[in-house]
């Protein structure tokens, strides 16, 4: 695959750092529908190996955490008006 010139000096540099770019070449060889497809195929996997691994208990502590990390404490809040609405149904 062919790299553009200006760009190709780094992409050498980063060869010769070290960097093992043969990944990333080969995902970019790939239709972004392509990748995508590769991506939901590693999410499954990804679930699969959770859902093996960890108790139901484990899982609701690690969504919990990720959910406070990516949110903050609004997390509470959400949860609590999602809960309210789930009782008024």
């Amino acid at each position: 695959m062919g790299v553009p010139s200006r760009a190709n000096s780094w992409w050498q540099r980063a060869i010769e750092f070290g960097i093992d770019v043969t990944l990333l070449e080969a995902n970019l060889a790939l239709t972004p529908a392509q990748r995508l497809r590769e991506l939901v195929m590693m999410n499954h996997l990804h679930e699969q190996i959770r859902t093996r691994t960890l108790t139901p208990a484990q899982c609701e502590v690690i969504d919990a955490r990720e959910l406070e990390q990516k949110f903050g404490s609004d997390v509470d809040e959400m949860s609590f008006h999602a809960s309210a609405r789930a009782s008024a149904d």
